[in-house]
């Protein structure tokens, strides 16, 4: 039993009282968690902890002494129970904080509540005693009583955040016979047109991703949108909700909620993809370790795809923009030195590092924009392959009926072995998508991938990009141009150049005014002169150019083939019309 108080809320400070049955032994051990799912790196929430104090069920203190960051023992005393209480800071505000002051009472279970011995399972009761009585609250935990929750196991409690306030806007919606809540706090002006249509088209939302998975497995689903007097995207997927932080613009007067709608279709998708089609590897939660997967480039990066591919469904995108997205996204990947060293495996295994103090952009990429890729990759072959009879869609509710719905985790090369099964006579073509786009870094044969889909391809130089001699990123200076990285193959290097230094000139020419098209005007092994101050001097050296780093700009065209029209087309309609 958690109960929640606090006296001065503009102390961002509240207390947490929790109650539970001793263990076995000598001590009985009360941790917070390291981590939270849908952000996989070590947050150490323990260090939100203050004052932590541990009772009889009589009032009488016990021992107690922290055995690691995260835990505290208490020894074991003669009464059945034990009662801890600690404060937690709550000063900060992100789709994965806590949060509290005069006005408002935000939480993310999972960063401050403790579980007890390691006992996930245990069910629980959540009482926020100091909740104001003219106060709402968002949540989508079922009531239990006078401001108090119930959650069958602590997985579903710290799956649960919500937030409480005196102003809560709550628009319902039935949606194939479930119900649809979209809860807003703060800066809210939509008109009545605005909400028909936000309801319209977030029914559509769910409508084709439900179709993709053949059901919908919740009787309710509440959309939580905290809306904040500053610039943050920000959202976390839960299994009956998802929590959004957006700046208050998304929902002011003539917005039409037109920038939110890919966040939220991206976080609807998760109920399926993540909450309940989960990689093996972290089924069940451990909250107190890392746990590894080779598989975020699926469940973020192919859920991004999917995200954006609904709206097109949905009729809220047309498909000039989806193809838009998709090009800026291939794009980023192309003008990326770590793409061309990382595989998507290998991003999804190091999310563990994303803190680390030595992190370096050279080989960090975001498992999101290489999925993003892979899903389109993907999607286009199996249906390119199979006559357009096998799809994307097709692999997803095979996830859901033979490994969510069975109790199984998805292993780490399960993807590709689903896809086997439903292209068997297509397996050699598989497995070689799979090694060398997913487990390898091989640059992408854009022709060949999609050539047959009626797809133009067409990719022009960037001959004004410092990129194409390795120079990565560079700040203004009033000087020139300093470099942040270079690449570690840069043909600038043999010039004795290196970051911080600032670029003056290059073959006689101000860095500011280099002439349009400069590097086109040099050959494979020409020596190119190259000013810079370094340490504090002005130096001229030179470097070969090797035309080996030439960057690239893609674009995507696409007319009306087969198989885009049955990409694009409602699945819920399609759906719709077989069961009529």
């Amino acid at each position: 039993r958690y109960t929640i108080s606090w006296k001065y809320p503009n102390s961002h400070v509240f207390k947490v009282r929790l109650e539970a049955e001793k263990g076995s032994g000598k001590f009985t051990y009360f941790s917070i968690p390291a981590w939270r799912p849908g952000r996989y790196f070590t947050q150490n929430f323990g260090s939100m902890i203050l004052d932590f104090k541990a009772y009889d069920e009589n009032g009488n203190e016990i021992k107690c002494h922290k055995t690691d960051k995260d835990t505290w023992a208490v020894h074991n005393p003669d009464t059945k129970k034990i009662v801890v209480e600690y404060n937690v800071i709550a000063s900060w505000v992100d789709a994965g904080s806590t949060y509290l002051n005069e006005n408002i009472f935000y939480v993310n279970p999972v960063n401050c509540l403790m579980y007890v011995n390691k006992n996930f399972d245990a069910p629980a009761y959540l009482t926020i005693e100091s909740l104001p009585d003219n106060w709402k609250i968002a949540i989508a935990l079922p009531e239990a009583g006078d401001k108090t929750w119930f959650a069958e196991s602590y997985h579903r409690l710290v799956d649960s955040p919500f937030f409480a306030s005196e102003n809560i806007i709550t628009l319902h919606e039935k949606v194939l016979g479930k119900d649809i809540y979209l809860h807003f706090r703060g800066k809210y002006e939509l008109g009545p047109a605005d909400e028909k249509k936000l309801l319209h088209n977030v029914k559509r939302i769910v409508e084709e991703a439900t179709a993709v998975f053949g059901e919908l497995p919740v009787d309710e689903y509440h959309f939580l949108y905290l809306l904040v007097p500053f610039y943050i995207r920000h959202a976390v997927e839960h299994s009956y909700c998802a929590i959004f932080v957006l700046p208050d613009g998304v929902a002011s007067l003539g917005s039409g909620f037109s920038s939110a709608y890919a966040i939220t279709s991206h976080e609807f998708f998760h109920l399926w993809n993540v909450k309940r089609i989960r990689p093996q590897a972290l089924l069940p939660y451990d909250y107190s370790r890392e746990m590894y997967t080779g598989l975020h480039w699926f469940t973020e990066g192919v859920t991004d795809y999917y995200a954006d591919l609904l709206l097109v469904r949905a009729g809220i995108w047309k498909p000039e923009k989806f193809i838009e997205t998709l090009q800026a996204t291939f794009n980023r990947l192309e003008k990326s030195y770590a793409s061309k060293i990382v595989s998507p495996e290998r991003s999804s295994m190091d999310s563990w590092l994303e803190m680390s103090m030595y992190k370096t952009q050279l080989n960090r990429i975001s498992y999101y924009p290489l999925g993003y890729r892979i899903g389109f990759s993907l999607d286009i072959l199996l249906r390119k392959e199979s006559g357009n009879k096998i799809s994307l869609d097709d692999v997803m509710a095979y996830l859901y009926e033979n490994y969510y719905k069975k109790g199984k985790g998805v292993p780490e090369r399960g993807i590709q072995e689903v896809c086997k099964k439903l292209l068997p006579e297509k397996k050699d073509k598989i497995q070689w998508f799979f090694e060398t786009f997913v487990y390898g870094t091989a640059p992408y044969p854009w022709e060949k991938l999609y050539s047959e889909c009626d797809m133009e391809i067409t990719k022009t130089p960037d001959y004004n990009s410092l990129k194409s001699i390795g120079i990565l990123e560079t700040k203004d200076r009033p000087q020139g141009k300093e470099i942040v990285r270079l690449a570690p193959d840069a043909d600038v290097l043999s010039s004795g150049i290196s970051p911080t230094a600032i670029i003056t000139k290059i073959n006689g020419d101000d860095i500011e005014y280099l002439p349009n098209n400069w590097i086109q005007k040099l050959k494979p092994h020409q020596k190119v002169s190259i000013t810079f101050i370094k340490d504090g001097s002005p130096t001229t050296s030179e470097f070969i150019y090797t035309g080996n780093n030439l960057i690239y700009n893609w674009t995507l065209k696409t007319t009306k083939s087969k198989i885009f029209k049955k990409l694009f087309a409602s699945k819920h309609k399609e759906v719709a019309k077989l069961e009529r």
